[in-house]
């Protein structure tokens, strides 16, 4: 085992550091994620100062307790953890969210355009409405804005 890591607080901000061969270990607390109050609040990030490597593990692993990650962060500095496979988890949980975001703008997407097509509108003409309705004034708009309910009322 080598030398233990001292952490210190920080000045500004919630959480702890440690430094060791230019090597910075910071350990981050924040009871809510993604608005949900979490039952484990602390994270660990790696930062080499040497030659600019990080690693954050907020999106896939968490700590119960500040103890708990000081000692993982023990365990990265004596080299128990694996951080190639530690960065690939990470990888990994980022493509997943970026896929599901992908699929969410599809949707999106299908929806609009199946909306227009059943209207009869294709997507070149919104667009083109679209961008006429932002070249024109707020007094423009609040006009056809009156002829539209002028319209609906039947006057």
């Amino acid at each position: 085992m080598t030398k233990p890591l001292y952490f210190r607080n920080r000045k500004y901000g919630s959480g702890e550091y440690a430094l060791r061969d230019k090597i910075e270990y910071e350990i981050s607390y924040s009871h809510w994620h993604q608005g949900e109050r979490t039952e484990q609040p602390y994270h660990v990030r790696r930062s080499d100062k040497a030659n600019g490597d990080f690693i954050n593990t907020e999106p896939v692993r968490a700590f119960a307790t500040s103890d708990e990650a000081k000692q993982f962060c023990q365990d990265m500095c004596e080299g128990k953890v694996d951080l190639e496979s530690l960065r690939m988890e990470i990888q990994k949980y980022h493509d997943d969210k970026k896929q599901k975001e992908d699929e969410l703008a599809r949707a999106g997407a299908d929806k609009v355009n199946n909306l227009l097509s059943a209207k009869g509108i294709t997507l070149a003409d919104f667009l083109e409405v679209t961008r006429l309705w932002q070249d024109t004034a707020d007094v423009s708009r609040r006009l056809l804005y009156n002829e539209t309910e002028n319209v609906a009322k039947g006057a």
